[in-house]
């Protein structure tokens, strides 16, 4: 389903709401601009290493596949939208 850049902001935001709720509730925390900044670093870092998989620079423990680095770029991508909606 194609979506604008807005709309993608603007479902994150709502999703944020969402999980940071949950979160403040188990575990007494909600996201704040600190914990999204250090969740896009690890999300950084498994881009990094699906990238390296893929393109034969450092053999992975598992298999890595082009969806799985999707997967992860979008985790990050969502981030970084987080982190737009919610700026410091």
């Amino acid at each position: 389903m194609p979506t604008t850049i807005t709309g993608a902001q603007v479902l994150s935001s709502k999703t944020y709401e969402v999980v940071s709720r949950k979160i403040a509730t188990a575990k007494g925390k909600g996201w704040n601009p600190f914990a999204i900044v250090t969740d896009m670093l690890e999300e950084a870092g498994e881009v990094a290493s699906m990238v390296r998989g893929l393109e034969g620079y450092k053999p992975p423990e598992k298999v890595k596949t082009k969806g799985m680095l999707a997967a992860e770029l979008s985790d990050l991508i969502y981030g970084l939208f987080l982190l737009t909606t919610k700026s410091i």
